[in-house]
C-alpha cells in the first residue's frame, strides 16, 4: 500500500470435591513447568556446546569453514520497506520506502545517536482501508554496499554478492477475550466497551473474532559475528537464519528482526478507530551470544504449547505469564 509518513513521534453450575479438583489441576501444572524445564535446559546446553566442527582438509564430504562476507566496520546502506504483501517486488515505488539509512558500519558499537551503534526512526503511517479491515503489514530489510540499490532492476547499482535482507510480517492477527465481570462497588467494568458481553451473548463465547493488530516498537538487529562456521554443522535455529554466498563459500550477517520485547498487553487493534499507526523503528548490533538467548527465549514459546497442548484461555495465560517473564528479565537483557 502507499504509505503517507507524517511528522511523529459464570459459573456452570458444577460441583467438586473441595480440594481434589484443584490438587489434580496444580499437580499436572507442576508436570507442565516440569517437562518443559528439562526440554529448555537440553536445548540451551546443546545450543551452546555445539560448535563448527574442524575442516579435514582432501577428505570427501567435509566442507572448509567459512567466513563473513563483510569486513569489521565496513560501511553499508539499509532500505527498509513497509508493504501489505509478503513479497517486496516494487522498488521504484517510494512510498513504500521507511527508511533509507545512509553509511551504517557493520559491528560497529559507538556509532549513531546514543553512541551504541543503534538509530532510530519514528514516523506516524496512515492506515490503508486494507489495514484496518484485517488486512496486513510486512516489513522488507535491505543491505548494500555505500551507493547501490536493493532493486535488481537497477543494473549496474545492484550487486547480487553484496545484498542480504529479511523480511516479516509486523501485524499481528489477535483473539481478544470478552468481559464478563465488573466492579462490585461501582457496578461499572474497566474492560473497553467493545469487550464486554452483552445479555444476548452466548455463555459459551468467550472471545471475538481474531482481527490484526499493531505495535509501535520494532528493531532490526545486525548481528555481529565472525565464527568460521562450516555449512553442514551450523546448530539450529541459527542455520535458519544464515544464508549463503556459494562462490565464496561466504556467508552473510544475520539480519534478526526483533520483536521480543513487545508486550502482547501493548498491540492495539487496527480499525476504523486507528486512522494514523505511529512506528518506532530502530537498528543495532547484537552479539551473537545474546541473540543466542533471544533465539532460545523464541524456541520455547514454540515448543511448549505444541508439545504439552494448550486451550485457548491457556494460551491467554500464556502470553500474560510471558509479559511477565519478560518485565523481570529486561534489567539482564538490557545491560
Amino acid at each position: 500500500m502507499p504509505i503517507e509518513v507524517a511528522n511523529a513521534d459464570a459459573a456452570n453450575g458444577a460441583e467438586a470435591t473441595p480440594g481434589g479438583a484443584q490438587y489434580r489441576m496444580d499437580k499436572w501444572a507442576m508436570l507442565k513447568t516440569f517437562v518443559f524445564r528439562l526440554i529448555f535446559t537440553y536445548f540451551i546446553f546443546t545450543l551452546f556446546r555445539r560448535n563448527p566442527a574442524p575442516a579435514t582438509p582432501g577428505k570427501p564430504g567435509v566442507s572448509a569453514q567459512s567466513s563473513n562476507i563483510l569486513m569489521k566496520d565496513e560501511s553499508l546502506d539499509m532500505f527498509v520497506y513497509l508493504t501489505e504483501t509478503p513479497q517486496m517486488t516494487n522498488y521504484s515505488d517510494q512510498s513504500l520506502l521507511f527508511w533509507h539509512l545512509e553509511g551504517l558500519r557493520y559491528g560497529n558499537w559507538e556509532d549513531g545517536e546514543a553512541r551504541d551503534g543503534s538509530y532510530t526512526k519514528t514516523a506516524i503511517l496512515k492506515a490503508s482501508e486494507n489495514l484496518k479491515n484485517n488486512g496486513s503489514m510486512y516489513i522488507h530489510v535491505y543491505f548494500v554496499l555505500p551507493g547501490f540499490s536493493p532493486d535488481p532492476e537497477s543494473e549496474e547499482k545492484y550487486s547480487k554478492q553484496y545484498t542480504f535482507s529479511a523480511s516479516k510480517e509486523i501485524t499481528r492477527m489477535r483473539k481478544r477475550r470478552l468481559s464478563r465481570t465488573m466492579n462490585l462497588l461501582t457496578g461499572h467494568t474497566e474492560a473497553h466497551s467493545d469487550l464486554i458481553a452483552s445479555k444476548d451473548t452466548p455463555v459459551d463465547v468467550k472471545y471475538l473474532p481474531p482481527i490484526s493488530h499493531w505495535h509501535p516498537n520494532l528493531t532490526v538487529n545486525l548481528i555481529d559475528d565472525h565464527t568460521p562456521w562450516v555449512r553442514e554443522s551450523v546448530p539450529a535455529p541459527i542455520n535458519e537464519y544464515i544464508k549463503w554466498y556459494e562462490p565464496t563459500n561466504q556467508y552473510y550477517p544475520a539480519v534478526y528482526i526483533n520483536d521480543f520485547w513487545n508486550l502482547n498487553e501493548e498491540y492495539m487493534p487496527v480499525n476504523k478507530t486507528t486512522p494514523e499507526l505511529t512506528f518506532r523503528l530502530t537498528v543495532a548490533p547484537m552479539s551473537l551470544f545474546k541473540w543466542q538467548l533471544y533465539l532460545s527465549q523464541s524456541m520455547r514459546k514454540s515448543w511448549f504449547p505444541d508439545l504439552l497442548g494448550q486451550t485457548e484461555d491457556d494460551k491467554f495465560n500464556e502470553d500474560e505469564d510471558q509479559d511477565t517473564m519478560k518485565v523481570c528479565q529486561l534489567p539482564s537483557y538490557s545491560s
